[in-house]
Formats: C-alpha cells, sequence, structure tokens
C-alpha cells in the first residue's frame, strides 16, 4: 500500500512567486522550446555516454581542425558543447 508522503497546501502567494520564477526562468532562456510529447518521444535521448563522445570529438575537433568542412564553424561546437557542460552540472 502507498503511503501519502506529501501533505501540503499551496497558498495564493507561492503559487503567484513559483509562477513568477518560472517567467523569469522563461526570460533568461529565450532559446528553448516547447516540445509535443510525440517531440519527446522521437528525439533521441543524451545521457552520460553521448556526452563523453561528444567531449572527445570537440578535443579531436580541435587538435585537427584542417580535418573539418569548411561550412563547420568550430567556435559555434565549442559553444554548444559548453551549453551542454554547463546544463549537465547545473542538474
Amino acid at each position: 500500500m502507498s503511503a501519502n508522503r506529501i501533505d501540503a497546501t499551496l497558498t495564493d502567494e507561492q503559487r503567484d512567486r513559483a509562477n513568477a520564477a518560472l517567467a523569469a526562468l522563461a526570460e533568461a532562456l529565450p532559446f528553448l522550446i516547447d516540445l509535443s510529447a510525440k517531440d519527446r518521444a522521437d528525439s533521441p535521448k543524451f545521457g552520460d555516454k553521448n556526452r563523453t563522445f561528444v567531449a572527445k570529438a570537440l578535443a579531436i575537433a580541435e587538435a585537427h581542425p584542417d580535418l573539418m568542412p569548411s561550412c563547420f564553424s568550430l567556435q559555434e561546437f565549442r559553444i554548444d558543447v559548453h551549453r551542454v557542460e554547463s546544463f549537465c552540472e547545473f542538474r
């Protein structure tokens, strides 16, 4: 039998503060997008193994920039990898 582990009420003030905090996050992170349930289910999963692969790919690209296609932006790749790493540290 499951136990009721949470017994709480949410006041109007708490709800308003939570909504304000969510609005502040949305404003601070304007690049976030809404995904439908189908989009989320269809998206490839990104875990520790993928993070390791991406970090190694960046190291190789930095060590051998001459092997990368001319349309590839190493700087943009660095930014993307840094963004993912920052997010993973945040969690």
